[in-house]
């Protein structure tokens, strides 16, 4: 999914990742992803529980973040998650979670390990990841709502145009929601791998239990973005109609020229729906330390 200026290079496979940051249109000033980069979202297992975030929904819609920049012939391994700010090396090969500045990557080391592809390490950070990628979804699915076809939308082909790219929001979300649910139910192989082995902590089959268990009703809870609807807030819908009556027609004209309190009163609004998403799985899975 790309945010309003994002660009392409040549020969890329981009699939299963989400890109935002950027003030405009102009060279130096929107996140762009260099030719040849590709981001791998299949595991040796052959499950997808690998989307990544570069930047976010709820900040990068009002079109006032830093641009990332992700060079050539990058590897992207996934779920990687980028804050604002982010640029890669030409080359590098990246996965992880990536600060604001130049990223160098890492080299894998020569030779080879024994490895079981049936079982699984890390599993509760990957479902965490996830349902971030789900939350930021929410986001954005109420923003095309609310906003893009509740405020902005002056025509019945604006509405179409809109409600189509709602839609492509929804699908996108039970797409991750669907591959997100193979993944935890994999999970039961792995436990049963583990039976007996004293080469895995506690922590993690102990966490991989909870998922198992406790996923059929956290998966009910996820179902639909719709569950998570929460009013505009006022000074929003204000701002946008401040620039509305100023002839203001185009979207992003009409997004990077609203007022300070606007905007955040916006981001405010989205991150409280973003919020109510992650906690599902925070409160549902509560390990002691």
């Amino acid at each position: 999914m790309l945010f309003p200026w994002t660009t392409l290079g040549s020969n890329i496979n981009f699939c299963d990742a989400l890109i935002s940051g950027g003030t405009g249109p102009e060279l130096g000033y929107f996140s762009e992803v260099g030719s040849g980069s590709i981001h791998f979202n299949f595991t040796i297992r052959g499950d997808k529980a690998t989307a990544s975030l570069f930047g976010d929904a709820c900040q990068g819609l009002f079109l006032d973040q830093d641009r990332l920049f992700i060079g050539g012939n990058n590897t992207l391994l996934g779920p990687i998650k980028a804050d604002f700010g982010v640029m890669t090396a030409a080359g590098a090969r990246i996965n992880g979670t990536l600060a604001p500045g130049l990223n160098f990557g890492h080299s894998l080391p020569k030779g080879k390990i024994d490895y079981e592809p049936r079982k699984f390490s890390g599993a509760l950070g990957i479902v965490t990841q996830q349902v971030d990628i789900l939350a930021e979804l929410t986001a954005l699915f109420h923003w095309y709502q609310q906003v893009r076809i509740g405020c902005i939308s002056q025509t019945m082909e604006q509405k179409f145009v809109y409600e189509s790219g709602l839609n492509i929001v929804e699908l996108n979300y039970q797409e991750r929601l669907s591959q997100l649910s193979r993944y935890v139910e994999a999970l039961e192989g792995s436990l049963s791998i583990f039976s007996g082995s004293n080469k895995i902590s506690n922590k993690e089959t102990a966490e991989q239990r909870q998922l198992l268990e406790k996923w059929p009703k956290i998966q009910q809870q996820l179902a639909t973005p719709k569950a998570f609807e929460l009013l505009i807030p006022e000074s929003l819908t204000n701002a946008i109609a401040r620039k509305l009556s100023e002839g203001k027609l185009d979207y992003t004209v009409i997004i990077k020229g609203m007022d300070i309190e606007g905007k955040q009163k916006g981001k405010d609004w989205l991150n409280t729906i973003a919020n109510g998403v992650r906690n599902i799985i925070n409160s549902k899975i509560a390990m002691d330390g």
